[in-house]
């Protein structure tokens, strides 16, 4: 992909929802690539930042979970979740 710069959203590998226990709910996309830019984009660097937010929110996140991102549309598939900053399985509905 030949990019001048990257787009928050649209070139984010995943995406990340909390619910906060004051009821606020915010959704933020990963920051894959060291400067916008930056040639490459790097799906752990995204990780690892969404993890120093969950890691500083603790027990004021509710639950956090994070998804493949499909931009513009509604599906993603979920592949972590979190419940008051500690890692857990997602329930089968």
């Amino acid at each position: 992909m030949s990019h001048s710069t990257w787009k928050l959203g649209m070139d984010s590998y995943h995406k990340l929802i909390v619910w906060f226990v004051d009821g606020n709910v915010r959704t933020r996309y990963s920051i894959d690539w060291r400067s916008r830019f930056s040639q490459t984009r790097d799906p752990q660097l995204g990780l690892e930042r969404f993890y120093k937010c969950i890691g500083n929110w603790g027990a004021k996140a509710k639950v956090v979970e994070i998804y493949v991102n499909s931009f513009g549309t509604k599906t993603g598939a979920a592949i972590e979740r979190y419940e008051f900053g500690v890692k857990t399985e997602f329930k089968v509905k």
